[in-house]
């Protein structure tokens, strides 16, 4: 049932059904990359949005529609503190700034939930849901993961659906958790589809008879989902684990259950807490040979899966939740349970046929186990009190407070915290904004004040939501670093920062053709070809276009004829920018305004 070649990528679990349009989508994260989260867009928008190396392709103009086009639908709660900083334009990854939503877990853990509720629209107005859980961050980790994607539609006679309340109160609480402001606008929208959600039914994949929601570590939800259920046997894989949890999951009485983990975790755990096991195995992660490429091979282990039989019927439970203590305890956390006969989703079905290469099994090697639990290295320990020195400044209320600077068209910024910070002796931080250079910009954090940094003299542009955090810790000789980015409110930000930035990717005449042409030939909705490779070709040549060429006249004509939904990205775009004084040229506009009668007059 579980085969290692049956993949789904993010950006293919969120593409809308056939005929529909994304509405809106609530995801949550623990950890999370800015350039991951652009993929999200990217996969929206383009049919062809990745690089060769499977990253989101960093051609600005293609990112910068898909941002601009998708991010007022898009909200992403994550644990504050852990955002890795981003290789993506910096000007771009300004515009999520009302996306990412950073949060702290209500009962003392971390926020740790892999979810996304999206919702989709036709051009009838129906509405569509689909619910996407998985235990994948919001990053490029090629690690071995599960995910479970259902799709919802409204019960027929608009009733309530009580299996679907778990994710109502689920969504509900999330703007409550937020540790700065939130738009109201985006709040009022979750607010209202955690309303539509109550009157939403979610069929189980097939093969399954039905289908669980549990939430963790929210009011309301705070039981141990597994506990309560029958196990004559269980299958635990987990990359993280601890000896008091793994002593509550498989049943004492039979020896059959199995775990898998990795061997970093299984030598912190003496056999004395894995005795409940018959077997305890570790991921086959042999090197490929000379033959196979390293492209596209999933290292590391970051699935949670657990797996009861329980007489003929079986229960599998898969999501966030690692097998630890705080995992079901303090984080706030997100499963999905699946119900069916065991020999379709048992264990055994799950860990699959000896001959079969791809299923879990042929994956495994057995693991040994030590009398004795080793103790974590020193590496882990200074890995843990940077995580915690980056959440403690980033669960502050953060604000960015701007004031002129000493030319007539730049700013001077203060990041301040709400409460002085506090991190040991050991350990030094530097702050910079994103769209700065570090090396010139950055600012050391002096412990027990308010103010972490003064930034002089910015370009509007340059203002930014977003800082990043460069911790290093240094204890008997190891040395270990990590930047992360943390979010502030902009206090005090001047009109037409918004219009700043896209004069800043879009410079001239020839780019905002290169963009226009994008969106007359990339639509991943329309029905022409086409890759991303098409719109570089576009912006090769510099200087000054030529607004009545063939291909951009032709490309308009044949989307008012063929795919005239197109053409409202194009009203969309050159409405904004034409409060930009100079970079729509009154060529492009003559061109473009009798395409705009004609659309609008054929609107209902």
């Amino acid at each position: 049932m579980l085969r290692t070649d049956d993949r789904l990528l993010l950006s293919e679990a969120l593409a809308p059904p056939p005929g529909h349009q994304p509405d809106l989508l609530v995801g949550t994260t623990y950890s999370m990359h800015l350039g991951a989260l652009l993929s999200v867009p990217l996969g929206l928008t383009f049919a062809d949005w990745e690089a060769d190396d499977g990253q989101p392709t960093t051609e600005p103009v293609a990112t910068l529609e898909a941002v601009r086009r998708h991010a007022d639908r898009i909200t992403v709660f994550c644990q504050a503190g852990a955002t890795a900083a981003s290789e993506q334009p910096p000007l771009v990854a300004s515009w999520l700034e009302d996306v990412v939503v950073p949060v702290a877990a209500p009962l003392g853990g971390v926020f740790h939930p892999k979810v996304w509720v999206a919702r989709y629209r036709n051009p009838d107005g129906a509405r569509a849901y689909r619910l996407v859980c998985g235990s994948r961050n919001l990053t490029f980790d090629q690690s071995w993961d599960t995910v479970v994607v259902v799709d919802g539609a409204p019960t027929p006679r608009g009733g309530l659906a009580a299996e679907t309340r778990p994710l109502v109160d689920f969504v509900r609480v999330l703007p409550s958790l937020a540790v700065g402001r939130i738009a109201d606008r985006r709040r009022a929208e979750i607010e209202a589809l955690a309303d539509e959600l109550r009157r939403v039914r979610f069929a189980p994949p097939d093969g399954f008879e039905a289908i669980t929601l549990c939430p963790l570590g929210i009011p309301g939800h705070q039981d141990d989902p597994l506990l309560a259920t029958r196990r004559t046997r269980m299958l635990v894989v987990s990359p993280f684990i601890g000896a008091t949890r793994l002593s509550t999951l498989a049943p004492e009485q039979a020896r059959r259950s199995i775990l898998v983990s990795r061997a970093e975790e299984l030598e912190g755990v003496a056999t004395a807490g894995l005795n409940a096991f018959g077997g305890v195995y570790t991921l086959d992660e042999q090197e490929p040979s000379e033959t196979e490429s390293r492209d596209g091979r999933l290292s590391g282990l970051h699935a949670k899966l657990y797996v009861a039989d329980a007489g003929w019927n079986a229960h599998v439970w898969t999501g966030s939740a690692n097998a630890t203590s705080s995992g079901f305890a303090d984080n706030v956390e997100f499963l999905v349970r699946l119900d069916g006969r065991r020999k379709f989703c048992g264990v055994e079905a799950v860990l699959g046929d000896h001959d079969d290469r791809y299923a879990l099994r042929a994956n495994l090697i057995e693991a040994a186990r030590r009398d004795v639990a080793a103790e974590p290295p020193l590496e882990a320990e200074i890995e843990r009190e940077l995580d915690g020195v980056a959440r403690a400044i980033a669960e502050r209320a953060l604000v960015a407070k701007v004031a002129a600077g000493s030319g007539p068209t730049t700013f001077d910024v203060e990041l301040q915290t709400d409460e002085p910070v506090a991190f040991p002796d050991w350990v030094n931080v530097d702050c910079w904004p994103m769209t700065g250079l570090g090396d010139v910009l950055a600012a050391p954090l002096v412990p027990g004040t308010r103010s972490l940094g003064r930034f002089r003299d910015q370009a509007i542009a340059d203002l930014t939501a977003f800082y990043v955090l460069a911790i290093v810790g240094e204890r008997d000789g190891v040395r270990m670093a990590k930047r992360v980015i943390v979010k502030a409110q902009l206090d005090g930000e001047p009109d037409g920062r918004r219009e700043a930035i896209l004069r800043d990717l879009l410079k001239d005449t020839a780019q905002v053709l290169r963009l226009l042409r994008a969106l007359l030939a990339f639509d991943r909705t329309g029905d022409q070809g086409g890759g991303l490779g098409f719109v570089s070709e576009l912006g090769g040549a510099a200087g000054r276009a030529d607004i009545r060429e063939t291909p951009l006249l032709e490309s308009l004509l044949r989307a008012l004829s063929d795919a005239p939904d197109r053409l409202e990205a194009i009203r969309s775009l050159l409405d904004e920018l034409a409060g930009i004084d100079g970079l729509l040229p009154p060529e492009l506009l003559e061109l473009w305004e009798p395409f705009r009668t004609v659309y609008e007059e054929r609107q209902p």
